[in-house]
């Protein structure tokens, strides 16, 4: 395979003292004593949301283009695709305030911002175009959406939406018919016990291209994450759930799969809590029956390999992770590969190889 030849479809960038984000505040007032603030921070946010990253580290530092070029160590990544963070500029246009700062970065090299997928709030309905308008008049990078639909029954999973089964409100379905008025894609970031609620999505609107995140977010299947997962036979259940709502949701021709999300601590394998950082085929005998499953199941064409960094460095390394990926596909043939490292997600976010 020619370098460089990956493409990283989910990447979030911030520059927390800067960008209006929950943690901005706390960051103005302790960001020059790094402990103080991170020790702080344990107490200042939600329980919830501190398990969620494992540590507020690193979302009290600066991720920005240089960072993640440092991180990619010696893979050749020929670009990543930027996706929203949590932007907390306030009103309907707010969030598009983030994309004229990413827009603004220019970087080049690994950390180059090859295409963006903003925030809009789709239960705006039909008054979301604006919006739509103004991410697109920001950016010619623009290239989706996510409004992100991560919502668990247990008190100890962190909610990205305030109710669930938010996609099956008129308003909200009203805001994604939008989406291909603007030629947009949508991402979406759910957890396994929504699986079901993006199949019907995707079969309500069988033209809208959608991106499932972070290999469909199976909360505990690889170990007890707060009260999920606590045994070896919920575990079970959780994987058994996974797999049949990633077939339900691979059903569904118009959604792509991204082959992420495994080493968020919400999976529960807990790399990241340990005093030594587990060996590369500790993580690969951990991870592959999922990506397999996963690619088998969604089919070559439809997988793309994604870092979701920062969020998983709390859990491996860049170079780890990568050599996981490649590792787990390493008997695939070279166009294989090559399609789940760069070429899928060129061609879903419209990037020139």
């Amino acid at each position: 395979m020619s370098d460089p030849w990956m493409i990283d479809p989910h990447v979030h960038l911030w520059d927390p003292r800067n960008n209006p984000r929950l943690v901005t505040p706390l960051v103005k007032l302790l960001g020059s004593a790094p402990r103080v603030m991170n020790f702080a921070a344990k107490y200042a946010f939600p329980k919830e949301a501190i398990r969620f990253f494992r540590t507020p580290e690193h979302a009290t530092k600066n991720y920005l283009p240089a960072d993640f070029d440092a991180d990619c160590g010696h893979h050749p990544v020929a670009g990543l695709v930027y996706v929203e963070a949590s932007w907390e500029e306030k009103g309907p246009l707010g969030p598009v305030g983030e994309t004229r700062w990413v827009e603004s970065l220019r970087a080049s090299g690994r950390g180059r911002v090859e295409a963006i997928v903003a925030h809009a709030d789709l239960s705006l309905g039909r008054d979301v175009r604006p919006v739509l308008q103004a991410h697109l008049d920001a950016s010619p990078r623009v290239r989706g959406i996510r409004d992100m639909l991560a919502w668990h029954a247990s008190r100890d999973v962190m909610d990205f939406n305030a109710q669930p089964g938010r996609s099956a409100s008129p308003a909200w379905r009203a805001g994604f018919e939008c989406l291909s008025e603007f030629g947009l894609s949508f991402d979406a970031f759910c957890y396994d016990t929504q699986l079901g609620e993006i199949a019907a999505l995707a079969r309500a609107y069988p033209e809208q291209p959608i991106m499932l995140c972070h290999m469909g977010g199976p909360v505990g299947i690889g170990g007890p994450y707060g009260d999920v997962g606590q045994t070896p036979r919920e575990r079970s259940n959780v994987l058994a759930r996974w797999r049949d709502g990633m077939e339900r949701v691979a059903a569904c021709p118009n959604v792509q799969l991204k082959l992420s999300g495994l080493a968020m601590p919400i999976c529960g394998f807990d790399f990241g809590g340990r005093a030594s950082p587990p060996g590369t085929a500790e993580v690969v005998d951990a991870f592959a029956p999922l990506l397999e499953f996963a690619i088998d199941t969604f089919g070559v064409d439809r997988c793309s390999f994604a870092s979701n960094f920062p969020v998983e460095k709390a859990s491996l390394s860049y170079a780890q992770m990568v050599d996981v990926f490649q590792e787990v596909v390493a008997t695939r043939s070279q166009s294989d590969r090559r399609a789940l490292f760069r070429d899928n997600a060129a061609r879903f976010y419209r990037i020139d190889p």
